[in-house]
């Protein structure tokens, strides 16, 4: 879809959206969307976490696509990719479910993820020792609305042959609290166990009108 940049999300002109980049990771700090005016989150090795933060509301859904994904430890394992929303790290508040499906049913069960602090997305590697990285998208509907009760959900797919040989689909709630209902201005990234992510992982943020 075409996008007409006739002005940015401050303007009070109109604007006719598409898909539009609102944010990505980068390796410079202080680093901003000419469109969004958000700034990009620094991604460096070694770095254990990284946060979208003043997220446009301008759109009614949001898209994630991950490229390249891959930790610093110096091991086979894999380490889950984590999400927090609005910076809610309460527990009891995010279930996750994920796997490949298969005749109607799941051909093989992923992760599941019940009662935790964070959105638990898939599984990240390190190249070196398995050859392979991550990738996936994930989608947050109507991430601006709020809520008419108390959660909020979402789906996508990753792919790491590390883990399985297909991609696999990863749904997810957020529920429990009327925190879950509020629209998403901000979303938090973490590892399993605090591992620390390499420079070359790259999210980038959309927005879907």
């Amino acid at each position: 879809m075409t996008v007409s940049k006739r002005g940015n999300l401050s303007s009070d002109r109109q604007l006719d959206y598409g898909s539009v980049l609102l944010a990505e990771t980068v390796t410079l700090a202080n680093d901003k969307n000419p469109y969004s005016g958000m700034t990009n989150p620094v991604l460096l090795d070694g770095q254990t976490s990284f946060v979208f933060e003043s997220i446009p509301q301008n759109f009614t859904h949001l898209r994630l696509i991950f490229s390249d994904m891959a930790h610093t430890e110096n091991s086979n394992s894999g380490y889950r990719l984590k999400m927090a929303i609005n910076g809610d790290t309460s527990n009891t508040r995010y279930y996750t479910r994920s796997g490949i499906p298969g005749g109607g049913n799941y051909g093989a069960q992923g992760h599941t993820a019940d009662n935790t602090d964070s959105v638990y997305i898939g599984y990240i590697h390190r190249p070196e020792n398995t050859t392979w990285s991550s990738s996936g998208e994930l989608y947050i509907p109507l991430y601006s609305k709020q809520m008419p009760y108390n959660q909020r959900t979402g789906w996508g797919q990753w792919w790491s042959l590390s883990t399985f040989g297909y991609p696999y689909v990863v749904g997810w709630n957020y529920y429990n609290n009327v925190a879950a209902s509020l629209p998403v201005t901000s979303l938090s990234f973490t590892m399993d166990g605090a591992k620390a992510f390499r420079s070359n992982s790259k999210v980038s943020l959309y927005g879907i009108k």
